[in-house]
């Protein structure tokens, strides 16, 4: 079947008016899908489902590693593989309230992450210690604390699957 529409929302319109013909003829909803190219063009219909009172649910969406809350777990993930990485030491940095990009830089600067090797277990648990020593403001001195306290239970952690919970939970 083909269909012209006009716009958006007369295409919304027509798609929202055929899945009330096919729950009345008795198909139910679960059994009803509409595919989208990109999630982005979903918007106009999910709009016309809730005006005319029609459940759904919508998957996929922002593919699942590009999610923010994905990118910063991983970000804390990388930092104790790797604590040289710094574009994952900014993410989880700027998680805190009151850190901007100069203090990221500052407490950067603080560790050495650029100009040390953090090969041991010994030595990466030093450098998220040193984070209680950074002179940090009242404003956000306790969360660096805290995130100096999840990195080494991370790093402490056997399995990914701990590690992740520890990230998660943190």
């Amino acid at each position: 079947m083909v269909v012209s529409a006009r716009d958006e929302s007369e295409q919304s319109s027509f798609v929202a008016q055929r899945i009330e013909e096919l729950r009345e003829q008795g198909v139910p909803l679960s059994e009803i899908a509409v595919l989208f190219r990109s999630s982005s063009h979903s918007f106009d219909l999910e709009i016309e489902l809730g005006k005319q009172g029609i459940p759904f649910r919508k998957f996929g969406g922002i593919r699942f590693a590009e999610s923010a809350h994905i990118k910063d777990a991983l970000a804390f993930l990388r930092v104790v593989v790797k604590p040289s990485d710094t574009l994952s030491w900014f993410r989880i940095l700027k998680l805190i309230d009151h850190i901007g990009d100069a203090t990221v830089y500052q407490i950067l600067d603080h560790l050495g992450v650029e100009r040390k090797e953090f090969r041991s277990t010994r030595t990466r648990e030093s450098l998220f210690k040193k984070l209680h020593r950074f002179p940090a403001r009242a404003s956000y001195k306790l969360q660096l604390g805290r995130l100096a306290r999840v990195l080494t239970s991370v790093l402490e952690s056997k399995s990914p699957a701990e590690q992740l919970s520890v990230v998660v939970g943190s």
